[in-house]
């Protein structure tokens, strides 16, 4: 939500107006964050409200044909501590260098009002719903002799978000963020086999204890079939990647690949090149309800929009920030991103650059899951990589198969883990990758974190056994 009214970056704005040159521009955040940490079936320790305030000041000084960039940040609101921040910001800047000519800061701040990007609960009434969220995971265990919890954690935040430069333009918007990390571990069966593990890892912005009634049943079963998994062989298979193994690797790539920052280096596919199959679509959405990177503008102040990135596989647009902008003589297109923190956590210490919000691959006409598996017949259905390592500068990923199943004859079969699967998301036209092997999409998109797409089914993956 856009305000107007008082904010910790219009506090930090008002100090900074007729002290330093412009121009500058500054974000500020106020984090209120509860965690809850469990031990198997106890909950070990309780934390909370834990308060941070901070604010990240940018001074922009042109030098010739370069514009000298320095960040300076605090969480002291006092006059000395705001001034102290700008000092350090424009210390850093004659060392910093940028080859833009110039840069004209947002003149006109605005963005959609009503956008879904706070949960009431955990804004109200934090410990209740975290309480309730963790009472209703573990009753889902009650009768369960094996699997069993092994360890978890649910951090959630709500975070007050600002912005302000030295043009007099201001915007606050709210948020909530949720991190879960859950294990369940198996321990019956085979005699000599190691125990079977499922972790869970996920971001989202709100607490759905409605949803662990399905999930919690599907974990349980996923620790106790991987007791007595079995490696793979080596080979190229079809492979099927659901919405959350790809949640770990499309965006970390592509969020770089299609950037300016990509662009400079030299390393961006080119306008108009075929880089993916001709049913991959996707668009970056900063209006996303319940994105993890969903805000009214992006952290310069710049007009949010959705953005087509691929069209049929082919590259249609880049992401750019102010300064890679005016670098390549285009507008910002409103992907000025403080790194370093999902959602609205923690980024105001940090440097801009261009970034995704949410990028989201449209649905096809694949059917659902279990349709998938039949069309596939011979292949492998990818349930979770352990450490994926998307890696933005090559574009590839590799990782090992914590929970897989081989497909035969269209249905799931043995369980498979060990082993590793990677390779190219995205590689030069005419060279394999996974987007480019792509022969379906699902038909129902599924949410995670910030990215929202439907399971993929690609062709020609490397899987690589022990042997």
């Amino acid at each position: 939500m856009i305000g107007a009214g008082s904010s910790l970056a219009k506090t930090v704005a008002d100090h900074l107006r007729s002290k330093v040159e412009p121009p500058w521009d500054l974000f500020a955040q106020r984090i209120r964050r509860y965690e809850v940490h469990l031990a198997g079936r106890r909950v070990e320790l309780l934390r909370g409200p834990i308060h941070l305030s901070g604010y990240g000041v940018r001074v922009l000084r042109p030098s010739g044909a370069a514009i000298q960039v320095g960040v300076g940040s605090s969480n002291d609101l006092s006059p000395e501590g705001i001034a102290g921040a700008a000092a350090r910001a424009t210390a850093a800047a004659k060392f910093s260098t940028f080859p833009a000519a110039d840069v004209i800061l947002p003149s006109k701040v605005s963005g959609p009002s009503g956008l879904e990007l706070t949960d009431p609960a955990v804004r109200d009434r934090p410990e209740a719903a975290l309480s309730s969220f963790t009472e209703s995971l573990l009753a889902q265990f009650d009768g369960m002799k094996d699997p069993v919890p092994s360890f978890g954690s649910v951090r959630a935040s709500y975070t007050e978000n600002s912005f302000a430069n030295s043009s007099g333009e201001h915007a606050a918007w709210t948020g909530t963020g949720v991190e879960f990390e859950f294990a369940v571990k198996s321990v019956t069966g085979a005699e000599g086999a190691p125990a079977g593990e499922y972790w869970v890892n996920s971001t989202s912005r709100r607490l759905d204890p409605a949803s662990l009634g399905v999930d919690v049943p599907r974990w349980a079963k996923l620790a106790k079939e991987m007791r007595g998994a079995k490696p793979p062989t080596s080979g190229e298979l079809t492979v099927a990647f659901p919405t959350a193994v790809l949640a770990e690797i499309l965006p970390p790539i592509l969020g770089f690949r299609l950037t300016g920052t990509a662009e400079l280096r030299g390393l961006a596919p080119d306008l108009g090149a075929k880089v993916a199959s001709d049913l991959v679509q996707i668009t970056d959405d900063p209006f996303l309800p319940w994105g993890g990177r969903s805000a009214p503008v992006d952290d310069e102040g710049s007009a949010h929009a959705p953005l087509e990135l691929l069209h049929q596989g082919t590259v249609k647009a880049r992401m750019y920030d102010l300064l890679h902008a005016s670098k390549f003589g285009h507008a910002s297109t409103g992907h000025g991103v403080r790194a370093g923190g999902f959602g609205d956590g923690h980024r105001f210490a940090a440097g801009v650059a261009p970034g995704m919000t949410n990028l989201v691959l449209r649905a096809g006409d694949g059917g659902s899951d279990e349709e998938l598996i039949a069309s596939i017949g011979e292949g492998l259905w990818l349930e979770q990589l352990g450490f994926p390592f998307p890696d933005g500068l090559g574009g590839t990923y590799g990782g090992e198969i914590r929970a897989a199943y081989r497909i035969r004859g269209g249905k799931l079969a043995e369980a498979v883990r060990g082993g590793t699967v990677g390779g190219s998301l995205v590689a030069p036209p005419g060279a394999p990758s996974l987007l480019a092997g792509v022969t379906h999409l699902g038909s129902r998109s599924v949410l995670s974190g910030a990215y929202s797409g439907p399971t993929v089914v690609a062709r020609g993956i490397a899987v690589a056994g022990p042997d």
